[in-house]
C-alpha cells in the first residue's frame, strides 16, 4: 500500500514538474495574458470611487489581433478586458479628474502615463506585459459622462481567431 501511494505520488510529482518545464519553455498563453490582464483592468476600475458611479458598469473580455505587418492571419493576439462606466452627473463629477487621480495612484507603483488626443492616458510599466488605458467621455458640460478603463495584454501567438482556445476564452460556440 505504501509503495503504491508513493508510486502515486511520485507520478503527480514527475507530471507536475513536467507540465511547468513545458509552460516555461513555451512563453506566455492567451489563456495566462487574460487572467493577468483582467485582473489589472478590475484593479483599475475598483479605483474609480463608488459614489461617483451611476448605473451599472458595462464589460467586455475579448482576443484581437496584434497590429503587426508579419501578422495578416491573426495568428498573434492580445486579450482585452475593458469597462465602461457610467458616471454621476453633478458639479463634483469629472472624469478628467478621476483619470489624474487614479494615475497618480498606479504612478506610486511605478507606473509611467502617457498622454493621448481627448484626454486619455495610457499607463506602462516595465515590469509589466501590459498596460491600461483609461479615457474619458464627458457630457457636452464637462460633467458625469462615461470613463472607459482598458487593459491589453502582451502579444502571444495562437492558432488565430477560430482556434478552439479562442473560442473558449471567448465564449464562443460558433
Amino acid at each position: 500500500m505504501r509503495a503504491t501511494l508513493a508510486l502515486g505520488l511520485a507520478a503527480c510529482a514527475a507530471l507536475t514538474l513536467a507540465g511547468c518545464a513545458q509552460a516555461s519553455t513555451s512563453g506566455p498563453s492567451l489563456v495566462t495574458t487574460k487572467s493577468s490582464t483582467q485582473l489589472l483592468m478590475n484593479e483599475a476600475v475598483s479605483r474609480v470611487p463608488g459614489y461617483m458611479v451611476q448605473g451599472e458598469k458595462t464589460y467586455s473580455d475579448v482576443s484581437e489581433a496584434c497590429k503587426t505587418r508579419d501578422n495578416e492571419d491573426g495568428l498573434i493576439r492580445l486579450w482585452r478586458s475593458s469597462a465602461t462606466i457610467e458616471l454621476q452627473n453633478n458639479a463634483s463629477v469629472k472624469s478628467a479628474a478621476i483619470i489624474t487621480d487614479i494615475v497618480a495612484g498606479f504612478a506610486e507603483q511605478g507606473w509611467t502615463a502617457n498622454d493621448f488626443d481627448g484626454g486619455t492616458v495610457e499607463l506602462t510599466k516595465d515590469s509589466s506585459p501590459s498596460t491600461i488605458r483609461f479615457t474619458p467621455k464627458p457630457l457636452q458640460s464637462g460633467l458625469g459622462g462615461k470613463l472607459i478603463v482598458e487593459a491589453r495584454g502582451a502579444c502571444v501567438t495562437t492558432d488565430g481567431p477560430d482556434s478552439d482556445e479562442v473560442k473558449t476564452l471567448e465564449n464562443r460556440t460558433d
